[in-house]
């Protein structure tokens, strides 16, 4: 059954006047364990299990009182997930005297939906709104709740985050919101959209001049080129990407790709259009693998983050793609840099 919701704002103080009401007039209910069975339409349990179910992050508890506090654990992903929800905390009570002393006095910043009481993030709008609406939905069905893209689970949503061919899309990846296209697609971000995505691989990297020179890869390179346009108001500096294989993460060789492109693109200006390289030195077994299985991943918050705990992330799959023009060797172990 789904509640009513009343707008209210809770205070620490008004939690603590619960707990010492509830101690001064001793539990209520007839079993003596401070459970009012005609007021209580959900348990802890009821708002951990909606929570989860919606968001991926298991709520933790602590008890006292008549009073169930219901809060983010601690560890990586709960981080990213405060970045998407705010820190918000729920109180969960069983004695009517108690929600009425927490609301009493309350405002916008907290709502009531039966016996349950959450304080909102009042932080930025996206994040209360999104609490909002996983209370909202409090006591329906997961399976007959309608979630916006960000917030719908990869698997679900049937978006397969990795490389090859697949479909592309917008889905939620552990609590980061990802947005994935095949190579040849675009892909836009706050201030940049990237487009023809290239790509090539060997294990030595032979640069032009009169020397020539010959640097041989640790394990083995992958090149990429891309031509990205600056569509926000202010100068591009760098990009910072990684390459993305079976959910493990490589960074780019800077000094690589310095000689894969010494003509440095950077800064690209306002409504300009560059061609990008950058060159990546990881394992044999991975780079083996990463034309046809991996992805070009970006961060793709407004503000600078970096990937571990970026709210959102964009990645171009490389299966499929096009070679970068003059480029590899006729042996197709070697990439020609710009040096």
């Amino acid at each position: 059954m789904r509640g009513r919701i009343i707008g209210w704002r809770a205070t620490t103080c008004a939690v603590m006047a619960a707990a010492l009401l509830l101690g001064a007039c001793g539990d209520t209910g007839d079993d003596g364990g401070g459970v009012d069975e005609d007021f209580v339409v959900y348990t802890a349990d009821d708002v951990v299990a909606h929570v989860e179910g919606l968001t991926g992050v298991r709520l933790v508890s602590s008890s006292g009182q008549g009073l169930t506090f219901l809060n983010f654990p601690t560890g990586r992903s709960a981080d990213i997930a405060r970045l998407r929800y705010g820190s918000f905390a729920v109180t969960v009570t069983s004695d009517r005297g108690a929600l009425e002393a927490i609301t009493q006095g309350g405002g916008p910043d907290q709502q009531a939906l039966e016996n349950v009481i959450v304080d909102l993030p009042g932080g930025e709008p996206e994040q209360t709104e999104r609490v909002r609406r996983i209370f909202a939905t409090l006591g329906t069905p997961l399976s007959e709740i309608r979630r916006p893209p960000e917030e719908t689970p990869c698997e679900e949503a049937r978006i397969d985050p990795g490389g090859g061919q697949g479909r592309e899309g917008t889905c939620r990846l552990d609590q980061q919101t990802l947005q994935i296209v095949n190579a040849g697609s675009e892909l836009d971000l706050p201030a940049v959209r990237l487009s023809d995505l290239r790509v090539d691989s060997g294990t030595v990297l032979t640069t032009r001049g009169i020397l020539g020179d010959r640097f041989e890869a640790s394990g083995g390179y992958v090149g990429i080129e891309v031509d990205v346009e600056n569509t926000g108001s202010a100068p591009v500096d760098s990009l910072r990407p990684s390459v993305v294989i079976d959910g493990r993460r490589y960074s780019e060789d800077p000094e690589g790709s310095f000689r894969y492109q010494s003509d440095t693109p950077y800064p690209i200006q306002p409504g300009d259009r560059k061609s990008v390289r950058f060159l990546f030195d990881i394992t044999d077994e991975a780079a083996g693998r990463a034309l046809d299985e991996g992805t070009f991943e970006l961060v793709a918050d407004e503000e600078g983050s970096s990937v571990d705990f970026a709210l959102g992330i964009a990645r171009i799959r490389l299966g499929g793609a096009d070679e970068i023009e003059g480029s590899g060797g006729e042996d197709g172990g070697e990439l020609t840099g710009s040096l």
